[in-house]
């Protein structure tokens, strides 16, 4: 009797360490801001440095608008070149634009329920297609005000639809492209 007790403890504990709960995630994605390098002064562009998906330096000349060398104030990735060389730009007018690691984010909706369980600073990881591992990334904004779909009847059902806007930094940015969809997990997912 003892061994049929035994084993189905030992069956049911087996069974019950294959059991993992999944830990449910919710739908992002990634965005940028473009840096605009534009014209500090109307004059032909003399000669330009870089090409569209370049990777720059800090300081590293960019182009020279009649005899002013412009740099890059940040590492960044060319994203797009407006002009060529020898063409006219107006001052103030983008030249190029240009990517910078600390420029990602990636936001998502938080729905009203779970607001008051994060803060700014919080940890978060993600995953994206062709991420390599669960990645790392920091919360660095929660909106003020709930999105939310007419009618506002603020019932207990209706309030469940408000969703706040997160923005996240993410550690890394190597395997990241604007617009790509993301997982998010607010608390660890279970390892598999």
């Amino acid at each position: 009797m003892w061994d049929s007790i035994c084993s189905l403890l030992l069956n049911f504990s087996v069974q019950l360490a294959a059991c993992q709960v999944a830990t449910p995630s919710l739908n992002g994605y990634v965005e940028t801001e473009a840096l605009h390098i534009s014209a500090t002064t109307s004059g032909r562009i003399k000669q330009m440095y870089v090409n569209t998906g370049d990777p720059v330096a800090k300081d590293q000349p960019l182009f020279t608008l009649d005899s002013e060398a412009i740099r890059s104030p940040k590492i960044a990735q060319v994203e797009k070149r407006y002009y060529q060389a020898e063409e006219w730009v107006n001052a103030g007018t983008p030249v190029l634009s240009l990517i910078a690691p600390d420029q990602y984010k990636i936001r998502f909706f938080l729905p009203e329920i779970a607001l008051g369980s994060l803060k700014v600073g919080d940890p978060l990881q993600y995953e994206c297609d062709g991420c390599p591992t669960i990645q790392q990334a920091t919360i660095r904004f929660i909106a003020n005000s709930a999105e939310y779909t007419p009618p506002v009847l603020y019932t207990k059902e209706q309030r469940a639809k408000l969703v706040y806007l997160v923005e996240a930094s993410p550690a890394d940015t190597s395997h990241l492209h604007a617009g790509q969809p993301v997982s998010i997990w607010l608390t660890p997912p279970a390892t598999q």
